[in-house]
């Protein structure tokens, strides 16, 4: 049986990836983090020392989601 209904294209997002943070990430880490918490004030924050400092203590316990090469999320533990 035929559906006369016209058919919507579909429109995926970009999938994400999910990966273990490294050094180089924290910027877009620090980024991801003001966009989020805009409303903070600047010393409620993690500075990037702080990220640093944790991927390099306990790496595995650090991820970031990227969309292509842009960093759009992150999990610290």
């Amino acid at each position: 049986m035929n559906d006369p209904s016209p058919k919507k294209a579909s429109r995926r997002s970009p999938a994400a990836r999910v990966r273990r943070a490294r050094p180089e990430d924290v910027d877009g880490i620090f980024a991801v983090q003001k966009a989020a918490y805009a409303s903070f004030a600047a010393s409620r924050l993690f500075s990037e020392r702080n990220f640093a400092m944790q991927i390099d203590v306990f790496p595995e316990g650090q991820v970031v989601a990227l969309v292509g090469d842009r960093i759009v999320g992150y999990a610290m533990s």
